[in-house]
């Protein structure tokens, strides 16, 4: 998210009659969330983790900036799908896919060491909604990351209208707790 991404969902979330002072967002380095002191009630991370070789670091940033009972909503894609395997870079400054995805195995194994519970999983992505993805997605970059989520779940809904390689989906979508310290 750069600072004309950051000024359109501020405009967006304006628009939905969302208190001003609610949503924040920022131009951060993942790597650097250790330096924020504010402490959320929610942090949504989509599509981004794959990206990284440090997820697990990140994930503890997460929570410890989190409050406690807070929510991550973590989404990435699902490694079993045969679009995302083997698509793999190890130079990170590459911008490329360091791993293929996430399990809801590999996210447990990921998550819960650092102190998250997941709740809720989905999976997303059937066929028709990637092809969907890829038509919107020019339009979505040029109208910033905010529009993004709310046009995606609307969207969602189509899925049920596609059977076609539904079980293995492009992206899986997990709902986590943060949990006491003396419960990690």
């Amino acid at each position: 998210m750069d600072s004309v991404q950051v000024e359109k969902a501020n405009e967006f979330y304006s628009f939905l009659g969302t208190d001003p002072g609610r949503p924040k967002f920022k131009v951060c380095n993942l790597y650097d969330l250790a330096q924020i002191k504010e402490k959320f009630d929610q942090i949504i991370c989509s599509e981004m983790l794959e990206h990284i070789t440090g997820d697990k670091q990140v994930v503890e940033y997460f929570y410890d900036t989190l409050r406690e009972g807070g929510v991550l909503h973590l989404c990435c894609p699902f490694s079993d799908h045969p679009g995302n395997k083997g698509r793999v870079c190890t130079d990170e400054s590459r911008g490329w896919h360091v791993r293929d995805g996430y399990t809801v195995e590999s996210y447990r194994a990921l998550l819960e060491p650092a102190g998250f519970q997941i709740v809720k999983s989905a999976v997303f992505g059937s066929p028709l909604l990637v092809k969907i993805t890829n038509i919107v997605q020019p339009v979505l970059s040029r109208r910033g990351a905010a529009f993004a989520l709310p046009l995606f779940l609307l969207s969602w809904p189509l899925q049920l209208l596609d059977y076609e390689n539904s079980k293995v989906p492009w992206s899986l979508y997990v709902q986590c707790v943060k949990k006491p310290q003396s419960a990690k």
